[in-house]
């Protein structure tokens, strides 16, 4: 009785009611596109309610608002509370992109964008509202989803949105519930997921009727649409296979077909003919996996929230029939990222090499090993001096930048990409830089993220990309000078004077109100 209850109070948690009209977005000047690149703008700060409370004093945010997808490649873009977001300039080599942007927690729109478009994206009533202003469009080719959301009326989530999201709605009951959460404190962490696998499933099969209506009706009017020449051919392609994807979904997560029908049609699938990305087909693979693999592992602690033993996971993935070779590669390579994060790195030294002997793609293989350079490099051992990469993976260390600068003041950041007040500074850092650039002052900017990729996109945003001074530390956990002085909290600064000569360990912040008059007394020195 008690598990109906509690079954019961996560279901009452999807009822929030609220409906929007639809309006005709609006059209504003945009930045210079190129046959090259997609460019989106935005005509004023997001509105999009990116909340989801689970009880009055709990609750999550999702500041990752927009999802790019691209060949095999995908990037989130974290948008700032409050503010216009800057201009997004994406070069690209494939024909399409995918933009998939919130339109609250668990809902999505999904926008096939091509090579050389210009958009602008205009938020309203708590929605966002996409624009193509350079080619014209059919009325529904970048609108579909909030089509049927408002169709069937639906309150704060989407019918769909509340399934693929039902973890949230069990959090929900489970913060709810006085019992429940008492019973918790007396569990271990292998009893808390055994009994999260108990709850969940039940909860899908009871939202499993709505979400499909939502995916029928979905595909229904989509074909309406297209007899009424309401939607092109490739978005009306695009989006009727994103709904024969999730009914698989779903039907796989809910028992509805057997295994061996979903490993069937995953070996059956072939990629589609006009080249976009299909983020609905990782979606799928991923959801597969879990349920079929992954939920089977062997329970390991690694507080990654699934806590199974990802090496077990590898090895099942490499000889599972349910897979073909792409599917197949694509989970093997998230599988290593996650060995890379949570094991020893002998570990995943020794499964990346079993991913490159098994994988016989090498263009994938090779991808990945640009991912992991850092990890593979030896250099990344070295404790004697500070090895540094550029953004072609040419190295050199710390102290050939001094040298190249002798007689100059040298000013040290460092930053990541996953620092928000490293981030937060970057304005100040380049109005600095500017105010400057006639004193014998270098900025020189060290990032110690543990990965090239992450690096690379967030100097490409804060507009670093193209400054010669801009580099990654290759082995920032082993080198004595980074640890001799304590390099635990970033932003750090530091400042070496005209003779090479560490003068401040410690320098201030860009956006203290000395550091200019600072730098400029240094640089002044004879």
């Amino acid at each position: 009785m008690k598990s109906l209850s509690f079954l019961l109070l996560c279901i009452l948690a999807l009822s929030m009611g609220c409906t929007h009209q639809q309006e005709a977005p609006g059209v504003s000047d945009t930045e210079e596109v190129t046959v090259d690149t997609i460019v989106v703008t935005f005509k004023n700060k997001p509105d999009i309610d990116n909340y989801f409370h689970h009880t009055e004093k709990m609750w999550l945010r999702n500041d990752r608002l927009i999802s790019l997808y691209w060949g095999t490649e995908q990037e989130h873009i974290e948008m700032k509370p409050g503010q216009v977001p800057q201009p997004l300039i994406l070069p690209l080599k494939e024909k399409y992109l995918v933009l998939r942007h919130k339109s609250n927690y668990l809902d999505y729109n999904e926008y096939l964008l091509q090579k050389g478009d210009s958009v602008q994206i205009e938020y309203r009533l708590g929605r966002p509202h996409l624009t193509v202003l350079n080619r014209t469009t059919r009325p529904y080719d970048h609108s579909i989803e909030q089509l049927v959301r408002d169709y069937f009326q639906c309150g704060q989530y989407s019918s769909l949105g509340s399934y693929l999201g039902a973890i949230h709605f069990f959090a929900t009951g489970l913060l709810s519930s006085k019992t429940m959460m008492a019973e918790s404190k007396r569990l271990t962490q292998q009893q808390k997921l055994e009994r999260n696998d108990r709850f969940l499933p039940p909860l899908k099969k009871a939202m499993y009727t709505d979400a499909l209506e939502y995916l029928q009706k979905e595909d229904q009017l989509l074909d309406s649409l297209k007899a009424r020449d309401e939607i092109a051919e490739v978005p009306y392609k695009y989006h009727k296979t994103k709904v024969q994807h999730l009914l698989h979904l779903i039907d796989m997560e809910t028992d509805k077909v057997p295994e061996p029908t979903i490993g069937s049609f995953l070996n059956n699938y072939r990629t589609n003919e006009y080249g976009y990305p299909e983020p609905y087909h990782r979606q799928l693979v991923e959801a597969v996996a879990e349920k079929y693999i992954v939920q089977r592992a062997a329970y390991k602690e690694l507080m990654d929230g699934s806590n199974r033993d990802r090496k077990q996971v590898f090895a099942q993935v490499a000889t599972s029939a349910l897979f073909p070779e792409h599917d197949r590669a694509y989970l093997l390579a998230r599988e290593v990222r996650r060995i890379r994060h949570y094991y020893p790195h002998e570990d995943f030294l020794a499964y990346f090499k079993q991913y490159e002997t098994l994988v016989k793609d090498t263009s994938l293989t090779h991808s990945l090993r640009e991912e992991f350079a850092l990890d593979l490099d030896s250099s990344r051992n070295e404790t004697g001096s500070v090895v540094l990469a550029d953004s072609k993976g040419n190295k050199l260390t710390l102290d050939e930048i001094k040298k190249r600068h002798a007689g100059k003041v040298i000013y040290l950041d460092f930053w990541a990409s996953w620092c928000g007040p490293c981030r937060d500074a970057m304005p100040a850092s380049a109005s600095l830089r500017e105010g400057l650039k006639n004193k014998q002052v270098v900025f020189v900017y060290l990032s110690i993220d543990n990965s090239t990729k992450p690096w690379l996109t967030a100097s490409a945003q804060e507009k670093l990309d193209k400054y010669p001074e801009n580099y990654l530390v290759v082995n920032h956990k082993a080198s004595e000078f980074l640890r001799k002085h304590k390099l635990n909290e970033i932003p750090r600064y530091m400042i070496f004077d005209k003779t090479g000569r560490l003068t401040y360990a410690n320098a201030p912040r860009v956006e203290s109100s000395d550091i200019g008059l600072l730098l400029t007394q240094l640089a002044d020195r004879p």
